[in-house]
């Protein structure tokens, strides 16, 4: 009973929350009017019984009148507790309630009861003590019925007002249909509010969620960012490395008998060595490599052939087709490849002579097969982190990298690409 008495005048707390705080005004001064009307009613009642000679019905109207009271508002404080705690909808009988105190057999109650104090005192009030009592069973059941139920309740009060009075008027009837539009605005205000915080939450909901996939694409770029960094990194500088090694050994292995030849391998060493600082110089500006950059494919394949070939490494460059524009990412990814043929051939096989040949097939892709007359793959051969990087480059826009080895025996690989 305490729990109820809370809920019916519920203490202006959490002063924080301005919506609660308003909802709980609002309770607390309906169910002060009501109680004070009704007492109003009960007492001026009771004294007309007095006058009439019927004070011995007087302890049972009191008796009555308090049994509506505690049954009207024990039926609706869950609805009262839902709308202070959280207002995400009027459902105030719960399917652990019991049957008696779920929707219509409650209403039906609460009618009978008022029938039975209206019989009882109808002589005496005839016409406030109907309202008093009446208007508050049509007002619970807007708020705990619907449907045929709730129709069938506002007839039924209705019917008991015309029947039971002998001059019935329309005062009855406005103050109804005000009662019907006020608690209806209430419960479509409180529904909207609790639609109002689901939304809330589902957007907070999703809110999060984008955030979590935002950090994880962050992520996924930055690895995929490392990557492409990585293999740009081992495609520059390992290939220009490669070529000053080469250089600088041949000048050891002939600065005896042929120093001049040595000086001249000193040279192109040095020569690739800025050719390779510059590319990584416009590769750290720009975060990306630098050799396609005002030049088409062919041209750069031709200056990277044009290069091997001063480092002394045998290059046969073969273009079959039209050349074409292709796009930015399959242009770098022959190149790169190209790069790696030449610097695993210098490194495994320096004596061999590579061949490239690039096709611009007429279905719109682009083919490079590299190869040499080395000594092919070992039986323990892995792919290392350039061959991997090569493969990782033609997933990426959709081509295909093909390892094998040549009629005679040397080492070859297949990438295509789509234009």
């Amino acid at each position: 009973m305490v729990k109820i008495l809370k809920v019916i005048f519920p203490l202006l707390a959490d002063k924080h929350d301005e919506p609660a705080r308003r909802r709980k005004t609002a309770i607390s001064g309906f169910n002060v009017i009501f109680l004070v009307l009704l007492g109003w009613i009960g007492i001026t009642t009771a004294k007309a019984l007095w006058e009439c000679g019927r004070g011995d019905e007087i302890p049972l109207l009191v008796s009555g009148l308090l049994l509506c009271l505690v049954w009207m508002l024990w039926g609706v404080a869950p609805v009262l507790e839902r709308m202070i705690r959280d207002p995400s909808g009027i459902e105030p009988m719960t399917n652990t309630a019991p049957w008696w105190r779920r929707g219509m057999p409650f209403i039906l109650v609460e009618l009978l009861l008022v029938l039975f104090v209206i019989q009882l005192v109808l002589p005496a009030n005839p016409g406030g003590i109907l309202k008093a009592l009446l208007l508050p069973v049509i007002a619970h059941a807007v708020l705990l019925l619907s449907g045929p139920w709730l129709v069938v309740t506002i007839i039924t009060c209705f019917t008991a007002h015309f029947a039971l009075l002998s001059r019935p008027g329309m005062d009855f009837f406005l103050e109804a249909v005000f009662t019907i539009v006020c608690v209806q605005m209430v419960v479509a205000t409180e529904r909207s509010h609790a639609e109002a915080h689901q939304i809330a939450l589902r957007l907070a909901q999703a809110n999060s969620e984008l955030a979590a996939h935002a950090l994880q694409a962050e992520e996924l770029a930055a690895a995929r960012e490392r990557s492409r960094m990585a293999r740009e990194v081992h495609d520059l500088i390992g290939h220009y490395l490669t070529v000053v090694r080469v250089q600088l050994e041949a000048a050891l292995s002939i600065h005896e008998n042929h120093p001049e030849k040595a000086m001249e391998a000193v040279r192109n060493a040095r020569e690739c060595a800025g050719e390779g600082l510059r590319e990584i110089r416009h590769s750290v500006e720009s975060l990306r490599a630098g050799p396609l950059e005002n030049r088409s494919l062919c041209e750069a394949l031709l200056a990277l052939v044009t290069e091997s070939e001063r480092a002394g490494q045998s290059v046969h460059l073969v273009v079959e087709g039209s050349e074409r524009s292709i796009s930015r990412a399959a242009a770098l990814t022959l190149y790169r490849a190209s790069q790696e043929a030449l610097t695993n051939a210098r490194k495994y096989a320096p004596l061999a002579q590579v061949s490239l040949k690039l096709q611009f097939l007429p279905r719109g892709e682009v083919v490079l097969t590299a190869s040499d007359d080395g000594h092919g793959l070992p039986a323990d051969f892995s792919p290392g982190f350039g061959l991997t990087g090569l493969r990782e480059r033609a997933d990426l826009i959709g081509g295909s990298l093909v390892l094998g080895k040549t009629a005679q025996g040397g080492f070859s690989f297949t990438l295509s690409v789509p234009s």
